[in-house]
This record gives C-alpha cells, sequence and structure tokens, in this order.
C-alpha cells in the first residue's frame, strides 16, 4: 500500500521524459558534423550540387556538414551507404532522378525502395533537358525535326549520356509524344554523347541545358526546344516543346536531401525549413543558377509529393516503352 505513490510517481516522471525525448533531440540537433553522402565521384553534376548544399546547409546550422563521396553501381552503392546509417540526421544524401525516380524501376536488383527507405526533406534545385541537334541537319525547331525523322527510311540515330538516364528517357519521352521512332545511342558519359553530335557523327541529342549551354553558344550545336512548360533563364531563347504543340512535355533532373526512414519528425522538419531558407537567399540561388540549375525551395511536405509524382512518371515511361538495362 504504502509504495504505490512513489511507484505512480516515478512511472509519471518516466512517461514524462519519453515524450519529451524526440523534442530534446531536435533541439539540441545538431551537435557534431553533418555527413552528405553523395552517390557519385567527385567532379560531376550531383557533387557540384552536393558541395553546394553542404555549404548553405553548414552556415545554417553551424556546424560542418561535409560530402563523401561514394560512387559505384551507378549511384546505388552510396544511397545504400545512406539508407543503412543510423536514423539521427547526422547522415544525410544527395538524391536525384537517376537513383531515386529511374533506376528503382529501371533494375530490379537495386536493393532498396526510395519511397519506403527515405524521407524527403527537401528538394533543391531542377536541371530542364535541351534537344538539339548538329547544325547540319535540316530542322530549326522540333516541328521541322519531327517532320524529318519521319521522313527518314530508317529510325535516327539520337545520342544520349547512357542507357536507362535521365537523358536516354527524355528521347523515350519525345519518341512517344511526337509519335516517331529514334535509334538510341548510348555513351559512356554526357560528354562524349555531345561531342558527337557536334562533330556531325550523330544527329540529336537529349541532355541537360547546363551541359548543352558552351555548345549552343558557340553555334556548335542547333537547339530544337526545352523540355518544360515555360522558358528556362539560362537558356531564355530556346521555346519550349509545349509552344510548339507538343503539351505537357516535361523533363529534366532534379536534386534533393534525404534522410533514412525512421529519422525523427523534428530533425526533418528543422533540416527542411533550414534549406528553404538559405535557398531564399539571393547569394545561394546565384551559386546553383552558376551551376547551371535552378533552385527549388520545398516543404519536407511538398517535397515528398514531388518525388512520387516524379517516380510515378518515369516507372510509368519505363513500362509503357519497355525500357531495359543489362
Amino acid at each position: 500500500m504504502f509504495l504505490r505513490r512513489p511507484i505512480l510517481s516515478a512511472i509519471i516522471v518516466l512517461a514524462g521524459a519519453a515524450a519529451t525525448a524526440p523534442a530534446t533531440c531536435a533541439e539540441s540537433y545538431p551537435s557534431r558534423p553533418i555527413r552528405l553522402i553523395v552517390p557519385y565521384a567527385p567532379g560531376g553534376p550531383v557533387d557540384v550540387i552536393g558541395r553546394l548544399v553542404a555549404q548553405a546547409l553548414g552556415e545554417s546550422v553551424e556546424h560542418n556538414v561535409y560530402v563523401d563521396n561514394r560512387p559505384g553501381g551507378s549511384g546505388t552503392v552510396g544511397t545504400l551507404a545512406a539508407i543503412h546509417a543510423q536514423a539521427d540526421g547526422y547522415t544525410l544524401l544527395i538524391g536525384s532522378t537517376a537513383t531515386i525516380s529511374i533506376l528503382p524501376s529501371l533494375k530490379a536488383n537495386v536493393g532498396y525502395d526510395p519511397l519506403r527507405d527515405l524521407i524527403p526533406i527537401s528538394v533543391v534545385a531542377t536541371g530542364v533537358h535541351i534537344f538539339a541537334v548538329n547544325p547540319k541537319v535540316p530542322a530549326d525547331d522540333m516541328k521541322s525535326f519531327v517532320a524529318y525523322a519521319r521522313s527518314q527510311s530508317v529510325p535516327l540515330a539520337a545520342a544520349a549520356g547512357g542507357a536507362g538516364t535521365p537523358d536516354d528517357l527524355a528521347l523515350y519521352l519525345l519518341e512517344r509524344e511526337a509519335g516517331i521512332a529514334l535509334s538510341h545511342i548510348p555513351y559512356k558519359g554526357t560528354g562524349p554523347a555531345i561531342a558527337d553530335v557536334a562533330a556531325g557523327h550523330v544527329p540529336v541529342i537529349a541532355a541537360d541545358a547546363s551541359a548543352l549551354l558552351p555548345f549552343l553558344e558557340a553555334g556548335r550545336l542547333k537547339p530544337l526546344g526545352i523540355a518544360a512548360m515555360q522558358r528556362n533563364p539560362l537558356v531564355p531563347n530556346v521555346p519550349t516543346l509545349d509552344e510548339q504543340g507538343l503539351k505537357g512535355v516535361q523533363s529534366g533532373g532534379w536534386f534533393g536531401v534525404f534522410a533514412p526512414a525512421g529519422t525523427p519528425p523534428g530533425i526533418v522538419h528543422g533540416l527542411s525549413t533550414r534549406l528553404a531558407a538559405q535557398l531564399s537567399k539571393p547569394a545561394v540561388q546565384a551559386r546553383l543558377q552558376a551551376a547551371g540549375v535552378l533552385p527549388v525551395i520545398t516543404d519536407a511536405s511538398s517535397a515528398k509529393v514531388r518525388v512520387q509524382q516524379e517516380t510515378e512518371k518515369w516507372r510509368s515511361l519505363i513500362r509503357s516503352a519497355n525500357v531495359r538495362v543489362d
């Protein structure tokens, strides 16, 4: 009888401590450096975006945010490393169209389900695809190119920086929407693909605007159109495919920050809020634009919706086009 009150008081104290533990954890976070995994080698576009994000986030949390490059398996090695890390907010991941929205639908053995195993914190930037041709191709816009492609006795060769990449899938999207046939030529990287089109070995290419821009400015490639609903400030004179009658054609890379599933909601919300504040700063936006992408400001909820929509779009295209990668 006399022990009941102390026991009951202890239970109440413990329950209260348990209830406030997540909040306390979020309030004290971070207390040490944060690792940001980039699932590609240094120097590539995802690495560049990752380092800009690490710098911006580090300025906000007042702790070092360092990039850990984990290349391999077309991005799956680094993605899996993030997924299997402790879900405490001290390991984050730069995810992109390829690793999150495409690979899990393209390959059966990637080892992860991004919608189950990762939590979107923020989509931070987007790119956009441009369709371009060698200057000798008798087409100055997408309408004339479609007519030219249809007039050929065999499908035109089309270059992309790898089989099953966002660039390659953009070509499949064009085929579906324009009603044309192309012969896909995958290269080991966007650079060699662009070089071969500029040299006249292949007539057409789909690639990110940032990669094509130097060749467009030098007149070594001729733009047909941009796969977006609105013109892009990086290439304001290039008309959209939507303007040219191919309604709703949108294709381009996106980049986001993710945490392992199970990361406390308070930490996710705090990181999302901090990133949104940093991405609103003109200096940060300028750095991203200089890297050839457009800054995006999202919270965790809208980032989740966007990732789900992108994943379903590419999954649907991969299935309908019967895209296969060995």
